[in-house]
């Protein structure tokens, strides 16, 4: 069984033309020259090659036999029953997982998520609805949803499998806050922003908000000039970002990009600081194409419709401002702490607790799919303790930011 059909707006065009030996992968592997051949597979078996190469499995140096099994040497190119040997002792060929079994398929390594998912409301939602979608195949999630509930659109779906439905398949890319919803009007605010509170840059030395807060002013001006606006701003402001005069390095090598401040950098790579879209090189014309990402509002409406509450939408809310909340509050006793250090006062103590508010953030990267952030939940408990950490270590710095005044 074909694994979701959601996943499509992950894949690659297909182009029409043959698919590089190479493409999708690091080298060249009896999977990828027998799955390259055009007169044995048509454009949409094409596509999992073409599209494997931005694959976040690929950039981290896998490839098919990874995760399917089987003997990978080219010399079995044309010898399937040797490529796909389930007997292989060092690797049994698995082959393609059904719908059901996708969590398990991945746990092999996602061990952790895939229990969490499995375990959660939301594999019962899939399963609900799998039941729903039996026998439907024009209309997909159309069948019962209509405008403006943005299911409507998705009419390419048959059946949910598990972790593919989100993150898709062969096309994976590496999951980011942007695939959460609702997103705050800009990515800063992730980090200068608390998610409920009016407060800003909390903590910070004098001056530093009033930067910030020009800075912003400034990019939103020139976004609007540019006629620049909705999602397309905000991952122009993620770019925007990485040229910051405040999140650079003075120094630029010659005809080079700005060099990110490594307290930065550390930060935006941690904090999962990412677009709603991605773009990747068309194989067959060379042409860059650029894909939107599956989002939590890519199926779950703001307002309630077919006489039930929009209860995903408002967990997803729930999830997301947590995580900005503790973005947000180690940011800022980042910030303070560097200014601290700044004035020659030791702060080596303050990072232990902005190491331990951010190794509780990564748990809640791995909680999140539970998807349950309710009082007294897991993902509750490690978000509570993480924001005493984050805030332990922001008043230290401000008691350091006072000793070097």
């Amino acid at each position: 069984m074909a694994l979701p059909a959601i996943v499509a707006g992950l894949l690659v065009v297909a182009s029409g033309a043959g698919v590089s030996q190479e493409a999708g992968v690091g080298r060249r592997t009896s999977c990828v020259a027998c799955h390259s051949d055009v007169d044995l597979f048509g454009p949409a078996q094409l596509r999992v090659v073409e599209s494997f190469g931005h694959d976040v499995h690929a950039e981290a140096g896998l490839s098919c036999h990874d995760c399917h099994g089987g003997n990978p040497d080219p010399v079995f190119a044309e010898d399937m029953s040797a490529a796909m040997d389930e007997s292989f002792a060092s690797n049994p060929y698995r082959g393609v997982p059904d719908a059901a079994e996708v969590p398990a398929f991945c746990g092999r390594c996602h061990l952790r998520e895939a229990e969490l998912f499995l375990q959660s409301p939301k594999a019962a939602g899939f399963a609900e609805h799998n039941g729903y979608l039996f026998g439907i195949r024009d209309d997909g999630c159309a069948f019962c949803h209509e405008a403006p509930e943005p299911q409507a659109k998705v009419t390419d779906i048959y059946s949910f499998g598990g972790c593919a439905s989100c993150h898709g398949n062969h096309g994976m890319v590496r999951p980011t806050l942007a695939f959460l919803s609702p997103l705050p009007d800009t990515p800063c605010a992730f980090c200068h922003e608390g998610a409920a509170t009016a407060t800003r840059e909390v903590g910070n030395p004098e001056g530093a908000a009033g930067d910030y807060e020009q800075a912003r002013s400034e990019l939103l001006v020139q976004a609007t000039d540019m006629g620049i606006d909705g999602e397309d701003r905000f991952d122009w402001l993620v770019d925007m970002t990485l040229t910051q005069p405040s999140h650079t390095m003075a120094s630029t090598p010659e005809g080079g990009a700005p060099r990110l401040r490594p307290a930065f950098e550390r930060l935006f790579t941690e904090f999962r600081i990412g677009k709603t879209s991605y773009e990747y090189e068309d194989p067959g014309t060379g042409e860059p194409v650029r894909a939107p990402i599956l989002r939590c509002a890519s199926c779950h409406a703001d307002e309630d419709f077919l006489g039930s509450q929009a209860h995903g939408r408002r967990v997803a809310a729930a999830i997301i401002n947590r995580l900005r909340e503790l973005t947000a509050r180690i940011a800022e006793a980042e910030r303070a702490q560097l200014a601290a250090r700044r004035s020659g006062v030791d702060t080596q103590h303050i990072s232990t607790d902005i190491g331990l508010a951010s190794d509780s953030l990564t748990e809640l990267v791995i909680l999140l799919h539970s998807f349950s952030a309710d009082e007294g939940s897991e993902f509750q408990r490690v978000y509570a303790e993480g924001m005493v950490y984050a805030g332990g270590a922001l008043e230290s710095a401000r008691e350091a930011l006072d000793e070097g005044v």
